[in-house]
């Protein structure tokens, strides 16, 4: 995935969802440069350790996401939407992983 890609992905999530237009694309482009810079050492790793890096590097995307919204706005956004996107986010992750693998493995074989 191109950086131009996480770049636009993260403009449209800021249109369709309301959100301040650069901020999602600041944070996707932040979690671009750290997922690029790190993947090395998660090749291979079991999935334990991919989750756990799964759920730093989300926490680190929701902490600046929240910190740009409320400098934004100018004022402390509530951070309770944020840190229940952050939890749910962590518990539907092992679902679209496993779902994500199966069709990797089943364009694999053809």
């Amino acid at each position: 995935l191109p950086a131009f890609c996480a770049f636009l992905v993260g403009l449209l999530q800021d249109i369709l969802g309301g959100t301040p237009i650069g901020v999602n694309a600041m944070v996707f482009l932040g979690v671009y440069g750290i997922v690029v810079s790190q993947s090395r050492f998660f090749t291979g790793k079991s999935f334990v350790i991919i989750w756990l890096g799964f759920a730093l590097v989300a926490g680190v995307a929701e902490l600046a996401r929240w910190a740009l919204v409320s400098a934004f706005f100018v004022t402390i956004v509530e951070p309770r939407a944020v840190i229940a996107q952050y939890f749910l986010t962590l518990g539907i992750f092992p679902f679209l992983a496993w779902i994500f693998l199966r069709w990797q493995r089943t364009f694999l074989r053809q």
